[in-house]
């Protein structure tokens, strides 16, 4: 990607699942003037309130970003993109509440 090239800020992406592939994502959008939203629960959304997504490089912190997270697709409220970054199997059970995340063209 381009980095002198930035998308327009009111470009809305969810990444769904804060892992370690989501968490790079989010970093690498936000970066591209996204604003970046996380759908994560537990302490994994406990630390991204707290801190933004951090990445790590050899241990230390390398960059902060900041995000918007919430343990509520409704919250998060439309987005104009979706990253599903999560395993396979917990897919089945959060497939319907991310309808509220789908932009109104996709319904």
């Amino acid at each position: 990607m381009d980095e002198g090239r930035q998308v327009a800020p009111s470009v809305r992406t969810a990444i769904v699942g804060a892992g370690a592939i989501g968490g790079l994502f989010a970093a690498a959008l936000v970066r591209a003037g996204h604003r970046v939203s996380i759908l994560a629960r537990g302490r994994t959304l406990a630390a991204i309130k707290d801190n933004g997504i951090r990445i790590l490089v050899d241990g230390a912190t390398a960059e902060t970003v900041p995000v918007d997270a919430s343990d509520n697709p409704a919250m998060l409220g439309e987005q104009d993109y979706v990253v599903l970054a999560l395993k396979a199997q917990a897919l089945p059970d959060l497939a319907a509440s991310l309808e509220t995340m789908v932009a109104g063209s996709w319904q």
